[in-house]
């Protein structure tokens, strides 16, 4: 879990990294899935919208 401002609760909250599985398939990503969820709104924080935000994407 991270501390990251969040655009929709316009503050800074706890976000938690996930990516959706391939077919349900544990232990599979599906690409373009891999994010950072906000806790407290559930909106999502993807790869191409985290520029500054010193974010690791390393599946996709």
């Amino acid at each position: 879990m991270v501390k990251v401002y969040c655009a929709r609760c316009k503050k800074e909250t706890d976000h938690v990294h996930l990516h959706d599985a391939a077919h349900g398939i544990p232990e599979t990503h599906m690409a373009g899935s891999e994010r950072y969820e906000c806790t407290a709104c559930h909106s999502g924080i993807y790869k191409e919208d985290a520029q500054g935000l010193n974010l690791r994407f390393i599946l996709d």
